[in-house]
């Protein structure tokens, strides 16, 4: 460096200057910072914004994406509701999955904003409540619905559960109007009492494969359709202990009903066709929608 008195050269490390004494002049080295930039030159510091380093800033700042990606995602099943009540509720079980998503992608939307100074950490921190709420109230909605649908697991143990339901009729011009029960109709009033081994004689006599069998009932298979022969003398007993809840089944119907169960604490009521033996000693309770093979069953 030269002196700025005499301008003579001034070797670096040298005070003054050795031509005419003046004190060398002092170099000032910048020192960056996040967002300044610190001149030091002796006892005085000088601070200047950087404008490179504003830029940065002001690109940095801004809505974080990842916490509004969340969010949405968080609310998802709300949003798509619709959508639910369209094509049914397997659908919203599906959708159920994108509030853990939106729960993660939240966390790390809050992370990656605090880091990088952006905004939207509104959005992740309600990504975070929606799915905590939303959990703790199914949780508690299980679990008082499984406690409630008790009856219906009771239900799901009859014989008729496995049975499903019966179909559309087909081969409707083969009358079965003789094999119905009339509206009212009184097993009792007929005096007829059948024991079990007549029951399981008449059984292994119509059904092609026995598949349980107790002092009441006998179920099977006949045709590849499900059968169930019930004691007509005690059809009510055996109606009461296979749980079935509700109104007694009253005779004259063409169909009896039983639950299905969709979940532990959904029932859904499936028709199967009841009919009588043209000896009033039993009922039959099937999954059977053809005609015909019902008139080869009672010949």
């Amino acid at each position: 460096m030269n002196c700025e008195s005499c301008g003579s050269f001034i070797p670096d490390g040298q005070s003054f200057c050795s031509n005419c004494g003046a004190k060398a002049p002092v170099i000032i080295e910048p020192v960056r910072h996040r967002h300044c930039v610190i001149y030091t030159d002796g006892d005085f510091r000088h601070y200047q914004r950087d404008k490179r380093i504003d830029f940065m800033t002001e690109q940095n700042k801004g809505l974080s994406k990842l916490c509004l990606a969340g969010f949405i995602l968080s609310i998802s099943p709300v949003l798509l509701l619709p959508l639910c009540l369209m094509f049914g509720y397997t659908v919203l079980y599906a959708f159920l999955v994108l509030p853990l998503i939106g729960f993660i992608v939240s966390i790390i939307g809050l992370v990656s904003a605090k880091k990088k100074g952006k905004t939207g950490g509104v959005f992740g921190i309600w990504g975070i409540v929606f799915p905590s709420v939303g959990a703790v109230f199914l949780a508690v909605s299980f679990l008082i619905l499984y406690a409630l649908g008790s009856d219906n697991r009771a239900m799901a143990k009859g014989e008729m559960y496995s049975m499903g339901r019966v179909s559309e009729v087909t081969n409707a011009d083969y009358d079965v109007s003789e094999y119905r029960i009339p509206k009212g109709y009184d097993f009792n009033s007929l005096g007829i009492t059948v024991s079990e081994t007549d029951l399981k004689t008449y059984a292994g006599s119509k059904l092609e494969t026995i598949s349980s069998e107790s002092d009441l009932s006998v179920k099977g298979t006949y045709n590849k359709y499900d059968f169930l022969i019930v004691r007509s003398d005690r059809f009510y007993d055996w109606f009461s202990n296979n749980n079935y809840q509700g109104r007694p089944y009253s005779f004259g119907d063409d169909y009896i009903y039983h639950g299905e169960l969709g979940m532990e604490w959904m029932i859904e009521m499936a028709p199967l066709a009841i009919y009588k033996d043209p000896s009033d000693k039993y009922i039959i309770i099937t999954n059977c929608n053809d005609y015909k093979v019902i008139t080869e069953y009672f010949a």
